[in-house]
């Protein structure tokens, strides 16, 4: 026994305690520090050298929003699409590459890479991997915090196309803070909020690519969906809205809504916005630069007695028993912040308030939107309730509405030739329709709006129905003769009726498309085509859509009117009527698209009252509104038809004045800065665009020989029967009505005041005659090896200081020529070799003179032939 074992237990005796031995051992070694993560010096964020060869992912889509903005909403919508893949949150942007040690430092530095740029390959790598799993063609990414890092984004994918996910900035706020689960006040949900806002609008300031808001969103998706799919490139499909019965991947908070609503496939209409007391005032700059606050409420008002109060822009909310109101895609366009318009945040002006002067820019684009027997009250901002026409009540509460627009005649040819050459049916060359015999032909003298354009340089087209002429290239009154550069459609009445052609016209040839093409639906493509190719100089697209003229011909079923208990073809017809308006959406936003909005007026309208044609009728929709009367009709329902002007540039307003289609041609003409020709009927109406103030006229006339004739002088009308028309005897009729007290035109007057009624006549019958015009234009024409130059004066102004060159080269004679009214200049050019040999060759003839102390420049260019 050892001594150690009997002292611890003699020890353990005595007090109970015992000795051990305590062990030394060494402290476990500190874990290693991890290698460092350093960025490389100089590190610069920059583009691939080569996309095509440092980039798996091509043309990804960014949907960029701030949080609680409904992007899951739409990402579970975009997902739903056969060839969209729209995956959860990805958050990319947080994904970062380790470099730790010195050798990979040393080697990447070497191979001239940037820290950001092995940054982007693994970005683009991972999302490439995403879409393939998918087998899908196209990626959108919504996580909302890149639009922190939006400027990256856009360097890391040049050709990325970003969409703008917009929601009310105070019901995002109130959102957040109801969704929050630490129950935060609402004071701090404010500033965690805007900064997504803040960086969200930055990017739209700089990025392009359209805008979509939640609240058009939910209260419209299948219009929203439309505009996006047109945007992305695919066809939109039905199966989008039903969102709730496919797979779009785990629901989980912090990488998408987590909230049953989004999982039960139905869109929840939007609660009613907050009201402007409710803004906190941090939040008001951004409401007003997003078109949800006047611009009143966001800075202070300037002490003034014609300081108007606030008023606040509403998208979603309603009072009860209302339509919905819905508006599209498209939301305030870039370059207007960058110039600081805030031309989107208007409403129509009620009374006492003040607005700035609207101020067209000078030469803007002209998109001329020509509806097919549409009628005056079939779209929302005129008081339809049956039938959806979201975009262009949006318009019509953007810009100007003219409540008293009138159409050229009742009838398709006449009111389109009104339109085009700004001459009524009394003075126009085309005064009637086919009506089953020959179509009516323009002449060289009648000249369109699309020549006067395209004289002052525009780049011309016209896409859909033309209308005029026989079925023939190469002749007088096919479009590409009467100034349009391009031509894509009908040529003819009865033509333009097959919705499924089994041929269009390209300019002068045909094009087979086998009856398997919707028209309308390639004229819209069509048409955001020329937009996108031409949106470098001035444009005019005279876009003369089918729509929704019989028969009611729609692909697939009628949409959300398929259940409705009315007859098949009205439930067409209405979807006709929301097909126009998708379409005239996707122009618009294509435009915005084109970075080209800010800077093109677009006039929407229709060429005569409704029809009641292959079982639609109009009683049903009150598509003439309050009006007597449809198409065919002088009275006021069949040619008082909807007419709407819009530009971001342009302050909203509704506007009495009365227009008619020959007030076109003038007001084009003024707004590109050309002389306008004289002896027209119209007048120009940028005054009321501008509200700088009215057109002065005595009259407005309408003529359908042999049938009936109508003329307005201030609020009174007269129309004229011949014998035998509408139950005329035979000596005719005459009614006469006060528009102002009888709108309605239900109390002829022609018996209490036959005085003014053989006024009027007079008026009418002196208005009535041949084509008042002058001569007027640039022509170019090919003779025995000379090139012979034509400027004809047809306006009613001098044009001094002629110079007329061909191909840069001055024509031989007096230096400056002075043309008088109806007066004409001719400059000859030496060729050389003869016709033949200039035969086949185009020659580009200038002519520049001064006119109501501007300068003016013509262009014309011309193939010279035999």
């Amino acid at each position: 026994m050892s001594w150690r074992y009997r002292a611890n237990a003699t020890l353990e005796g005595l007090t109970g305690y015992t000795l051990t031995r305590r062990v030394h051992r060494r402290p476990p070694p500190l874990p290693k520090p991890a290698p460092e993560a350093r960025r490389l010096p100089d590190d610069v964020v920059r583009p691939p050298v080569d996309p095509a060869f440092d980039r798996l992912l091509r043309r990804p889509v960014f949907l960029l929003s701030s949080v609680r903005s409904g992007s899951t909403l739409l990402r579970v919508m975009l997902n739903s699409h056969s060839r969209i893949h729209s995956p959860i949150e990805t958050h990319f942007r947080r994904t970062t590459v380790g470099l730790t040690t010195d050798p990979v430092r040393q080697a990447m530095t070497h191979l001239g890479h940037t820290h950001s740029d092995i940054e982007h390959i693994v970005w683009d790598r991972l999302l490439h991997r995403e879409l393939t799993r998918s087998g899908k063609p196209v990626l959108v990414e919504k996580t909302p915090s890149n639009v922190f890092a939006w400027r990256r984004i856009a360097t890391c994918w040049p050709d990325a196309r970003f969409v703008f996910l917009l929601r009310y900035p105070a019901s995002i706020v109130r959102s957040w803070h109801e969704a929050d689960p630490e129950n935060r006040p609402v004071a701090e949900a404010v500033p965690r909020t805007l900064a997504y806002m803040t960086y969200l609008q930055e990017a739209r300031t700089h990025l392009d690519g359209p805008t979509v808001r939640y609240e058009d969103l939910v209260a419209d998706p299948e219009a929203v969906l439309r505009g996006l799919c047109d945007h992305l490139g695919v066809g939109w499909e039905p199966a989008m809205l039903d969102y709730g019965r496919q797979d779009h991947g785990g629901f989980v908070k912090g990488i998408g809504d987590w909230r049953d609503k989004i999982r039960s496939g139905t869109v929840v209409e939007a609660r009613p916005l907050p009201s402007p007391a409710e803004v906190p005032a941090e939040l008001r700059e951004i409401c007003g630069l997003w078109g949800y606050l006047w611009p009143a409420l966001i800075r202070p008002c300037p002490a003034s007695p014609t300081c108007s109060p606030p008023v606040l822009r509403v998208f979603a909310r309603r009072s009860p028993g209302a339509q919905k109101v819905s508006p599209m895609i498209v939301g305030p366009s870039r370059r207007t912040f960058l110039t600081g318009t805030l031309a989107t945040l208007a409403v129509p002006p009620v009374a006492g308030t003040a607005h700035a002067a609207a101020a067209l820019p000078d030469r803007p684009n002209v998109v001329v939107v020509l509806a097919d027997d549409l009628g005056w009250g079939e779209i929302g901002s005129q008081g339809q309730r049956k039938i959806r026409t979201p975009f262009l009540d949006r318009l019509a509460e953007e810009g100007v509405r003219f409540e008293a627009a009138y159409s050229g005649a009742p009838l398709c040819a006449p009111s389109r030739s009104a339109l085009l050459t700004g001459l009524h049916a009394g003075h126009g060359t085309v005064r009637e329709n086919p009506e089953g015999g020959q179509q009516r032909s323009f002449t060289e003298a009648d000249l369109t709006f699309a020549e006067l354009l395209r004289l002052a340089g525009y780049h011309t087209a016209c896409i859909g129905k033309w209308g005029f002429g026989p079925e023939e290239p190469d002749q007088v009154s096919h479009p590409n003769a009467r100034g349009f550069e391009e031509f894509f459609g009908y040529i003819g009445h009865r033509h333009a009726h097959e919705y499924y052609p089994d041929y269009l016209w390209r300019d002068g040839e045909r094009v087979r498309l086998g009856r398997t093409a919707y028209a309308p639906d390639l004229f819209r493509r069509r048409a955001a085509d020329f937009i996108r190719r031409r949106a470098g100089s001035p444009f005019l697209l005279y876009y003369a859509s089918n729509l929704p003229h019989s028969p009611s011909v729609v692909p697939g079923d009628a949409g959300p009117y398929e259940n409705r208990p009315w007859t098949r073809a009205n439930r067409r017809h209405a979807a006709q009527v929301s097909r126009l308006d998708a379409d005239v959406a996707t122009l618009v936003a294509t435009l915005r698209e084109a970075g080209v909005a800010g800077r093109t007026l677009v006039l929407f309208t229709s060429d005569n009252g409704p029809h009641h044609e292959k079982g639609v009728t109009p009683e049903l929709f009150d598509s003439n509104g309050p009006w007597r009367g449809d198409k065919r009709d002088l009275y006021e329902g069949g040619i008082r038809v909807p007419m709407i002007a819009w530009s971001p540039r342009l302050s909203p307003r509704v506007e009495s004045t009365p227009v008619a289609f020959w007030d076109v041609l003038p007001t084009l003409a003024d707004l590109a800065g050309v002389p306008a020709p004289a002896g027209l009927d119209g007048r120009s109406f940028r005054g009321l665009l501008t509200g700088d103030g009215a057109p002065e006229r005595d009259h407005l006339v309408w003529n359908r020989p042999r049938k009936m004739q109508a003329i307005r002088h201030g609020d009174w009308k007269l129309i004229r029967f011949a014998p035998g028309i509408a139950g005329a005897g035979p000596r005719g009729r005459v009614e006469l009505y006060d528009l102002a007290a009888d709108p309605g035109e239900r109390r002829d007057l022609s018996a209490e005041r036959p005085e003014l009624a053989e006024e009027l006549l007079a008026r009418l019958d002196a208005s009535i005659g041949a084509d008042p015009r002058l001569p007027y234009g640039l022509a170019v024409l090919g003779v025995d090896g000379q090139v012979m130059v034509t400027l004809r004066n047809g306006s009613a102004v001098s044009w001094r200081q002629v110079e007329v060159t061909l191909d840069g080269r001055r024509a031989t004679g007096p230096k400056s020529v002075t043309l008088r009214p109806g007066e004409s200049y001719t400059a000859v050019f030496d060729v050389g070799g003869g016709l033949k040999r200039a035969r086949g060759t185009q020659v580009r003839a200038r002519a520049r003179f001064r006119a109501e102390g501007r300068r003016h420049l013509f262009r014309r260019s011309e193939t010279i032939r035999p």
